[in-house]
């Protein structure tokens, strides 16, 4: 006999669903992030999924636009990763990993910064030639 609680499933607790098809650049791009990002989700691709894609179509209005994201009760409709890095970070934040709460910008370090090393690349916040260290003077 174990003294130990069994464990629970909050079932209250908002999941992830992404609903795609094979083809779908925008699908690939979010489903990349996702996986990067070590998001959990469940996935559904509506081209295979007879229900999955009677889902989509009764949250767009009739539409089979993809992907299409719901995190519990909140759906979006081909969201950015950036979008929807938001709405998991408001709806679901347990879900969302620390990596990926805070999102970067091209060329970016996790520390912030610059890592633009094309030739010629002025990677430095002040671009005004005027205030440039070694700006000719006239």
């Amino acid at each position: 006999m174990s003294t130990e609680p069994e464990p629970t499933v909050d079932s209250t607790a908002a999941t992830i669903t992404v609903y795609w098809r094979p083809g779908c650049g925008f699908c690939r791009r979010l489903l990349r992030w996702l996986d990067r990002a070590e998001v959990p989700t469940t996935r559904h691709n509506i081209w295979e999924d007879p229900k999955a894609a009677a889902a989509v179509r009764a949250i767009t209005g009739g539409d089979e636009t993809v992907p299409t994201v719901t995190i519990g009760e909140q759906a979006l409709i081909n969201p950015s990763p950036r979008r929807l890095r938001a709405e998991i970070a408001e709806h679901a934040p347990g879900l969302l990993p620390e990596a990926a709460a805070t999102p970067r910008r091209w060329g970016q370090r996790a520390s912030g910064a610059d890592t633009d090393t094309r030739a010629g690349a002025d990677t430095r916040a002040d671009t005004d030639p005027d205030t440039r260290a070694g700006a000719e003077d006239g």
